[in-house]
């Protein structure tokens, strides 16, 4: 399928999906000089990172943000409609900010 006849779901899935393939080592980043580069993060902040998508979709993407923080390099602060998108994952702490 043509990327333009993607929904708004379907493009934010597959460019945060990218993104967190990626990591810090492909993309154009200003490294800490500080800091070995095999101790390097890239934080990826995503708002509404679920917005558009259904609860499969979600939790692929909070599951796929999981896998490739355990590699080290990504970390991963987001919002989430349905919390419940990240019941069970290892390494996931949600917060419940408001009423």
């Amino acid at each position: 399928m043509p990327i333009e006849q993607l929904g708004d779901g379907e493009l934010r899935f597959l460019a945060l999906a990218l993104v967190l393939l990626t990591g810090p080592g492909v993309l154009a980043m200003d490294p800490a000089g500080e800091i070995p580069s095999a101790q390097q993060q890239m934080t990826v902040m995503a708002d509404g990172m679920d917005r558009c998508m259904d609860r499969r979709q979600a939790r692929e993407l909070v599951s796929l943000a999981v896998r490739m923080a355990e590699r080290g390099h990504v970390r991963l602060l987001g919002t989430v409609r349905d919390p419940t998108v990240a019941d069970g994952l290892p390494g996931v702490q949600v917060l419940h900010l408001g009423a």
